[in-house]
């Protein structure tokens, strides 16, 4: 745990310890004082990712506190090209959110970025980057705007969907 100018940073790798952190936090704040916390993407049928082993949903779900699921890097820097968040895995991302938090304490959290990614191999173009998704985001925002999508970067919920 680090301390910073804004507030504190945890590595958390304990689920037991980051739920007690969370609640003695929680205790210990003022009631009008908002406490959030950002959680990796998850959706139902998605196993038990490693590199969020110590955010159990069902048990944050219960603190008072909004979850702000990064629904992002679905493909990364260093991963084999492909979108950062193709709307079908963000819609079960937020299905999966909305079945386990309060849809009022829900924050999504979409990219605007991308990955470049050199081609590789036999015959390939290198001078040429690919962009994986770019044709996706011009969908996705036409969405998320026909939803309400507000300049203050709320997103009112429709039963979960967006």
């Amino acid at each position: 745990m680090s301390t910073e100018s804004s507030g504190i940073r945890m590595i958390a790798g304990d689920a037991e310890a980051y739920e007690a952190f969370l609640t003695t936090l929680r205790s210990n704040l003022p009631a009008d004082v908002r406490l959030s916390v950002s959680l990796h993407a998850r959706h139902q049928g998605d196993g038990d990712p490693v590199h969020s082993r110590f955010q159990r949903w069902e048990k944050l779900a219960k603190l008072d506190l909004d979850a702000v699921v990064m629904a992002y890097d679905y493909s990364w820097s260093t991963s084999p090209p492909g979108p950062v968040a193709p709307v079908a895995w963000v819609q079960k991302v937020l299905d999966h959110a909305a079945g386990t938090f309060a849809p009022p304490r829900i924050v999504l959290a979409l990219p605007l970025y991308g990955y470049h990614w050199q081609r590789t191999g036999a015959g390939a173009d290198r001078s040429k980057p690919e962009w994986a998704g770019s044709g996706q985001l011009p969908t996705a925002l036409k969405a998320l705007v026909s939803k309400g999508f507000e300049r203050d970067a709320s997103l009112p919920l429709e039963d979960g969907k967006l």
